[in-house]
């Protein structure tokens, strides 16, 4: 029996690639490794056109948001300048 190949930007059934799942279950190390280590692509969004930042915001994951948007451009301006006062310089 082969084992399945899996990229980092594949989706699931709802179109959730895995950056976005890290970030909607606050997992801020998962997302750093996604994005430094995978080349993850973090403005992915799923089916209801929702991007991992989001998800991370809508549940106020400040750490997770704050990682989302560290050195990325997103393609949600007005959600980042919302998450931009969450985080740190």
């Amino acid at each position: 029996m082969e084992a399945a190949s899996v990229e980092v930007n594949d989706v699931n059934d709802k179109g959730q690639t895995m950056c976005y799942i890290a970030a909607k279950h606050n997992h801020t190390s998962v997302i750093k490794f996604l994005k430094r280590e995978m080349n993850a692509d973090v403005n992915q969004p799923d089916a209801s056109g929702w991007t991992p930042l989001h998800a991370a915001a809508a549940q106020e994951r400040w750490q997770c948001s704050c990682r989302l948007i560290k050195k990325v451009e997103t393609s949600s301006e007005a959600t980042t300048l919302a998450v931009r006062g969450k985080c740190s310089s």
